[in-house]
């Protein structure tokens, strides 16, 4: 439905009729969260240009490592790579709560990351 490059969600086409359903704010929501988890890799201090630079290259690298090496154990144990990735299993867990951005907690993602999802 949607994607997250650095700072800006991008809705596909198709999907934008839905604005205002709670079908889009769940995905509105399911995509800031991803925008949190690139701010998540650098110190708040830094001038938000400098987050979003730096936490992109960080985040979008550990995104894609993760998703090859569990693309590969998917292959030898039954599972999804894709919902296994430990930016996923956060945003899916908790689209539904608007507030959550308010109250999560930086990185704790990635205590998600050697967890394999079927």
């Amino acid at each position: 439905y949607a994607i997250t490059i650095i700072k800006w969600i991008f809705v596909r086409d198709k999907y934008k009729h839905l604005d205002g359903s709670s079908i889009y704010n769940k995905m509105i929501n399911h995509e800031s969260i991803h925008e949190q988890q690139i701010l998540d890799f650098t110190p708040e201090v830094f001038p938000s240009w400098l987050r979003y630079t730096i936490g992109s290259i960080c985040f979008y690298l550990l995104y894609g490592l993760e998703w090859l090496c569990k693309l590969i154990l998917c292959l030898i144990i039954k599972g999804s790579a894709y919902n296994s990735l430990c930016a996923e299993q956060e945003a899916y867990e908790n689209e539904r709560d608007f507030d959550y951005i308010n109250k999560r907690k930086r990185l704790l993602w990635l205590k998600k990351i050697f967890k394999l999802k079927k």
